[in-house]
């Protein structure tokens, strides 16, 4: 069952959706809402914002890894490439949050949580040219057959062409790929989530990966 790269549609973005929640649903996401599972509030809200940033941001790239056999989509991706750098203004707007939130959200947990990804976003890589890996995902009766690590191969491989460096917080399962693609740990973000109702303390890794040369076959 061989695996392909494609752009993602509108078409794909229910899926897409599904994918993610489906694959952080053991970590951080425990906290951000007071349901046991996503309400349909949730489900349209997401669908909502990536449907938004596929059709009016221009910075956005979405990717999806489908079963070639099956036509099933697997893993999604979502990248910000910020290729000219960002002003004052686009930073500003970057730290803004929701003024209002889908039925089931844990409130304080989801304006803890992304307002610390946000302000580390601008902390450490600030106006600078850069490519972000908002979102990487794959269904977990998919996990160990290298859908994350071909759509990581394919941003990357943009960002390279583009002689710009990578961004991304990583979870703690995610760590690992990372790191084997030449992430290095610049920052940790962590978040103590019984304050939330959770258990423990929940550490995201703020990564960045160097471009590198394209091998362009030549001698």
């Amino acid at each position: 069952m061989p695996l392909e790269v494609q752009p993602m549609t509108e078409s794909d973005i229910p899926a897409f959706v599904a994918i993610f929640m489906a694959a952080f649903e053991g970590g951080i996401s425990r906290i951000l809402r007071t349901t046991p599972t996503p309400t349909p509030e949730s489900i349209a809200s997401n669908e909502e914002r990536f449907l938004k940033a596929l059709r009016e941001d221009s910075t956005a790239h979405f990717a999806k890894c489908v079963d070639a056999d099956t036509g099933e989509v697997v893993a999604g991706a979502k990248w910000n490439f910020y290729s000219d750098g960002r002003t004052e203004a686009e930073l500003q707007k970057a730290l803004e949050l929701p003024s209002e939130w889908p039925r089931g959200s844990n409130v304080p947990a989801l304006e803890a949580f992304l307002g610390m990804l946000a302000r580390a976003r601008v902390d450490v890589m600030g106006g600078k040219r850069h490519a972000l890996l908002h979102i990487l995902a794959t269904l977990p009766s998919h996990h160990r057959r290298g859908a994350g690590a071909l759509l990581l191969r394919e941003g990357l491989g943009r960002a390279d062409n583009e002689g710009i460096e990578a961004y991304l917080e990583a979870s703690k399962m995610g760590k690992p790929l990372y790191e084997r693609f030449g992430f290095e740990t610049v920052k940790e973000l962590r978040i103590d989530t019984a304050l939330y109702g959770g258990e423990g303390v929940d550490v995201h890794t703020c990564m960045i990966r160097q471009p590198q040369a394209r091998d362009t076959g030549g001698s």
